[in-house]
């Protein structure tokens, strides 16, 4: 027999014995659940009629492996915060297998040049359909600063945010 010919039965030899072994993986990856978390948000309202909106963006960040997943959300006002302040929606986000880019949330809020108290809104994500994902926080605080002088009269509300609904 040939050198070429013996290096290729080594050869074959080998990968058969990598294929046969039990817990090798065949490719390249991981395991186990993909990590997902939302940011908070803080910054100020704005005046009009210098902008129309001022835009709030959470990240949505993901960590580990998994399957691809989509990821629903909501946007609502929580506390002294009226559905005019910002603009609610829900929506979803995708993240593709071994895709751990963070993917935005955007959020419209609606400047003005009215003293008020700070306030606040939610992005809750929920938790996919698709097994294989856990969800480490769940609700990103968005707080809109107020940036008007003047007294305010009115009481603030207090608020709470967590994951139950």
């Amino acid at each position: 027999m040939g050198k070429a010919v013996v290096a290729a039965i080594a050869v074959g030899l080998v990968a058969s014995l990598v294929q046969a072994q039990p817990g090798l993986p065949e490719k390249p990856g991981c395991s186990g659940p993909r990590h997902l978390s939302v940011d908070d948000v803080s910054a100020p309202e704005g005046d009009t009629p210098a902008r129309e909106w001022t835009e709030f963006v959470f990240q949505v960040t993901s960590s580990g492996c998994g399957v691809p997943v989509v990821v629903p959300f909501e946007v609502s006002p929580i506390d002294s915060t009226d559905w005019l302040d910002l603009v609610p929606r829900i929506g979803a986000i995708r993240f593709g297998e071994g895709d751990l880019e963070p993917k935005r949330i955007t959020v419209q809020v609606r400047p003005d040049n009215w003293a008020e108290h700070d306030e606040i809104f939610a992005v809750w994500i929920k938790p996919p359909a698709e097994h294989g994902a856990v969800i480490d926080k769940c609700v990103g605080a968005g707080k809109i600063l107020n940036d008007d002088f003047g007294i305010v009269l009115s009481p603030k509300i207090g608020s709470r945010l967590h994951c139950s609904e």
